[in-house]
């Protein structure tokens, strides 16, 4: 009889654990993979900070910089946890752009689990079946889950359009009922308002001590909660865990840097150069002028976010197509292409007299005639000249495809990518797919990818959807070419960069500022006085933020450069400042190495 050949080995193939397999109380939990990623010394010093409070309060808040591992960190307390019988299975909210990092950690450590987003947390069951699908598991939770919000921040608002969220209406009866840990995270706590840390703070079991009579009348008598954002980092659950501190406790120095090991291979911290640049505001008197006579004063339903007037303020402070797209829409009201039922107090005829001149005025302003536009080019010639790439940050979808244009024309030697497209007579975002192949493209050596066929891209534009969680580093700039509404926007853009690597560098983070011109009206200003209040406001917030983050992502000065061993709340009170109050960069320039403006 001839012998049967057998078949040859099948190959082994990483897939995610069923959630119907998982260890029970007397079965061996599985052991890594040999590609699990054990933490490093100061990780292993934020998993045991964090292990100790969620077995005293079966939660914690870890505020984490960008760039220092949280996701290796969170992985590693799951994997103990299990290992110890806490746990035996984990969901993950996070935004869709690091779901695929989150499953390959979580799958390198056996570790059986779940991926949603904060979408799904909120949408309507009736018509999203992710929201469906969560909304079931949080219905039949119980305490071996183990519950990790990544970005928690993106929970700092609890009501929307005046009434609280599904979010939290699903949430927290599921945490009370379940009685399972909660580890929530993010590198940016700090909004706008003492109350965003409070919101973030209730996504955790309710163990804080009891106040007695003080908690008659309180909603959620025993939830976390601090009067202050100073009072943060002393609350019991939280672990503060920011890269100036982990360059002063755990760096090592050599001839070239600051830097940790990761096993045999030395990681720099980068230093940071704070730069300002004044923009002028183009058209900004007939613009002005346009507001004070009440233009785009309207009413009505399906209004966008603050009125039609403050998208004017917006296009205007951030690109000609910007102002543009709000400029047509207004005089399409009502029709086709308008502010839908849309109700403006002046009439068609009245804004056509004065907004089609406008629009010619745009029409005929090319990108050569643009200031804004031309100190962007002078930022990226300086980069291209030093082999350098950048990454540009715009609020407005059509402003990142109004410099992918002008930069096609401009400067057809860059290369250039953007995560917006032409849709109709609009803009939308590209897929989610197309977006990661860009970033891959943009940076391979952060994302350990393949470079595609076009080579890689000098340039990338994106607006603040992503933002969050990808890894950018191998650019060396990050260009805020609009403002952001809060200082959670600049630090996330920042930290995309603001990162270890392999060789010692320094980090431009340089943020656009519009300037009102000589020629806006005492009649106008008033209108227009949100423009310069809203880099004050963002300047007054920062600081808040900064006393959280120890690291600035902004400054007065056109420039500052920084190091971030220097940043740590101990190496300041050594150097004779206080780890809480104003940060004196003058000062620092002389009793912290601190480099002077130069």
């Amino acid at each position: 009889m001839t012998a049967v050949p057998a078949p040859p080995p099948r190959r082994a193939v990483h897939r995610p654990i069923p959630l119907d397999r998982y260890a029970t109380a007397g079965v061996p939990v599985p052991l890594p993979r040999p590609d699990y990623r054990y933490p490093v010394a100061y990780q292993h010093e934020v998993v045991e900070a964090v292990l100790a409070r969620v077995r005293r309060y079966r939660g914690a808040y870890l505020v984490a910089s960008t760039g220092l591992g949280k996701t290796v960190i969170a992985t590693d307390i799951a994997r103990r946890l299990r290992r110890d019988g806490v746990i035996e299975r984990v969901i993950v909210i996070a935004p869709n752009a690091v779901h695929r990092a989150w499953g390959r950690h979580l799958d390198s450590a056996r570790l059986p689990f779940l991926l949603h987003n904060v979408q799904a947390l909120d949408a309507d069951i009736r018509h999203s079946r992710p929201a469906a699908e969560l909304a079931e598991r949080l219905r039949t939770l119980d305490k071996r889950w183990l519950l990790i919000v990544d970005e928690c921040h993106q929970l700092r608002n609890r009501r929307a359009s005046g009434q609280e969220r599904r979010a939290f209406l699903r949430w927290l009866p599921a945490v009370a009922r379940a009685r399972c840990p909660v580890l929530a995270m993010t590198a940016t706590p700090f909004s706008t308002r003492t109350e965003n840390l409070n919101n973030q703070l209730l996504l955790l079991p309710h163990t804080a001590p009891t106040r007695a009579l003080l908690d008659e009348g309180v909603e959620h008598p025993r939830a976390w909660r601090v009067t202050r954002s100073g009072a943060l980092e002393g609350l019991p659950v939280t672990v503060v865990a920011t890269t100036p501190r982990v360059a002063h406790r755990h760096g090592e120095r050599d001839a070239e840097g600051v830097f940790v090991r990761f096993g045999r291979v030395r990681k720099y911290f980068p230093r940071v150069a704070l730069h300002r640049v004044d923009t002028p505001v183009p058209l900004g008197r007939p613009v002005a002028l346009a507001l004070a006579d009440g233009l785009f004063d309207a009413g009505g339903e399906e209004m966008p976010v603050g009125g039609v007037d403050r998208h004017v303020r917006l296009g205007l402070t951030s690109s000609p197509w910007a102002l543009r797209q709000v400029l047509r829409r207004t005089l399409a009201t009502p029709g086709p292409g308008g502010y839908t039922r849309a109700r403006f107090r002046r009439t068609p005829e009245e804004r056509r007299v004065v907004l089609e001149p406008l629009l010619a005025q745009l029409d005929a302003l090319a990108p050569a005639d643009d200031e804004k536009l031309a100190r962007l080019l002078l930022l990226l010639d300086a980069l291209r000249a030093d082999g350098d790439k950048a990454l540009v940050f715009c609020e407005r979808l059509a402003t990142v495809a109004y410099l992918r244009r002008a930069l096609r024309i401009l400067r057809p030697e860059l290369r250039v990518a953007a995560t917006v497209e032409a849709a109709g007579d609009g803009f939308r975002q590209k897929e989610a797919r197309r977006i990661r192949r860009l970033i891959d493209d943009f940076a391979p050596i952060a994302n350990d990818a393949r470079v595609g066929r076009r080579g890689g891209y000098d340039v990338l534009i994106a607006t603040d959807a992503w933002g969050l969680g990808v890894n950018l580093q191998d650019a060396r700039a990050v260009i805020s070419y609009d403002l952001a509404w809060t200082p959670i926007e600049l630090a996330q853009r920042a930290g995309r960069v603001l990162r270890l690597w392999d060789v010692p560098r320094v980090v431009d983070i340089h943020c656009f500022v519009p300037q009102l011109g000589a020629d806006v009206t005492d009649r106008s200003w008033r209108r227009l006085w949100s423009v310069v209040r809203r880099w004050e406001t963002l300047l007054a917030r920062h600081e808040s933020s900064r006393r959280l983050l120890d690291i600035p992502t902004m400054t007065r000065d056109p420039r500052r450069v920084l190091a971030m061993d220097d940043l740590a709340p101990d190496a300041l009170a050594a150097a004779g400042f206080t780890s809480m109050g104003e940060l004196d960069l003058a000062q620092l320039d002389l009793g912290t190495g601190l480099a002077a403006a130069d």
